[in-house]
């Protein structure tokens, strides 16, 4: 994935439920990336 081309579609406040809907788009299919904003931990 060309990072440079991604467009942000949602952000969670949850860890787990970001799994969740990471997991739930590669079962579609859909390739997705992750990013977590460090400034919260």
């Amino acid at each position: 994935m060309n990072l440079d081309e991604a467009v942000v579609l949602r952000t969670y406040a949850s860890e787990t439920v970001t799994s969740i809907a990471d997991s739930r788009l590669g079962f579609e299919g859909i390739e997705a990336h992750i990013q977590k904003d460090e400034k919260f931990e």
